[in-house]
């Protein structure tokens, strides 16, 4: 087989195998369009709380519309793995009531422009397709 065929190959696969990185997502708001299942854009859109939009600021910051405000995220597991925390008055409170929210997807990049999230733990069941704005 000839080099630059196999070369095409590897560098195909180690593409595939590839999540979605931080600098995929900032730039621009990202809004719920429909719902993704096994991997197919199908069904209604159920990924609250970013179903109203959620803007990546930064490398480890998003605003999430329906809270209007800030929360922490990390991509884990190669960029196959996206967790929010919330930042919100909670963080710094000493009230011994008070409590983190936590919000765990499996997250898709499908385009430059549209990535999908599997809810996982207590999101499971909640699906979504976010296209960039």
């Amino acid at each position: 087989m000839n080099k630059s065929v196999l070369f095409t190959l590897m560098i195909m696969l180690i593409l595939i195998g590839c999540g979605t990185s931080t600098k995929d997502l900032i730039d621009g708001t990202w809004t719920a369009t429909s719902g993704y299942q096994n991997g197919k854009i199908q069904g209604e859109a159920n990924c609250y709380p970013f179903q109203e939009g959620v803007e990546f600021k930064d490398e480890n910051t998003a605003y999430i519309e329906v809270y209007e405000r800030d929360f922490k995220y990390e991509l884990k597991d190669k960029g196959k793995e996206m967790v929010f925390r919330d930042t919100g008055p909670v963080q710094e409170s000493t009230n011994e009531n008070s409590i983190t929210t936590y919000h765990r997807y499996k997250i898709k990049k499908i385009s430059d422009d549209e990535i999908g999230l599997e809810g996982q733990s207590l999101a499971e069941g909640n699906t979504c397709v976010l296209e960039r704005k």
